[in-house]
């Protein structure tokens, strides 16, 4: 094993000459290199997500004008307008929506969790709460939150609307959001089984 030298905080990093010298320069300027490419095309995946969720949600919407279903273009593509239920209960809005949900009686899909709080140094303690927590004989930092998963609150959403049920939309912040969907003649017959070429 090769013992690493401590050259101390405030002394200078080794020189390094002759050809390790420049296979680190090389390996340096490949690493910022790739470091920049990464982050370039971060930043272009993120401004065509945007700009895929604007032409999805809004443009071709609104060039439909209100109207939903599918629709064959000239070159066979189909495209399929329709509609999804947003919720949330983010913010403010929770103790309202938990508190609806409480007393018409679908409080099984809030989870109540407590958030407690330990110093690093407690690790012995937080083992004892474990295995006994309504036994502690040490003031704690509890904080005790009520949450809904998203993806069960908008089935959930969805769900008593189409039974007719009138929620409170502003507490469970509701909103219909349209959406656009373009489909490939031969992707379609995939999903459907029908992957055989059409000779």
């Amino acid at each position: 094993m090769t013992d690493i030298p401590d050259y101390g905080e405030d002394s200078r990093s080794p020189i390094i000459g002759g050809n390790m010298q420049k296979a680190l320069t090389d390996a340096a300027d490949k690493h910022e290199a790739l470091e920049a490419e990464i982050a370039e095309l971060e930043l272009l995946l993120e401004t065509s997500k945007t700009a895929l969720k604007e032409l999805s949600t809004n443009t071709i919407p609104q060039i439909m004008d209100g109207m939903m279903g599918e629709f064959r273009l000239d070159d066979g593509r189909v495209l399929e307008i329709g509609e999804k239920v947003r919720a949330s209960i983010a913010g403010e809005k929770a103790g309202p929506a938990v508190e609806w949900l409480d007393d018409n009686g679908h409080s099984d899909i809030v989870k109540r969790q407590f958030i407690i709080q330990f110093n690093r140094n407690d690790e012995a303690w937080a083992k004892k709460f474990e295995a006994d927590l309504r036994k502690r004989k040490k003031p704690l930092n509890v904080v005790r939150k009520h949450t809904v998963h998203p993806q069960t609150l908008e089935a959930f959403v969805r769900e008593q609307l189409g039974e007719g049920v009138a929620l409170p939309i502003d507490t469970f912040g509701i909103y219909r959001q349209k959406t656009s969907k373009v489909t490939h003649p031969q992707a379609a017959k995939t999903r459907k089984g029908k992957s055989k070429p059409d000779f």
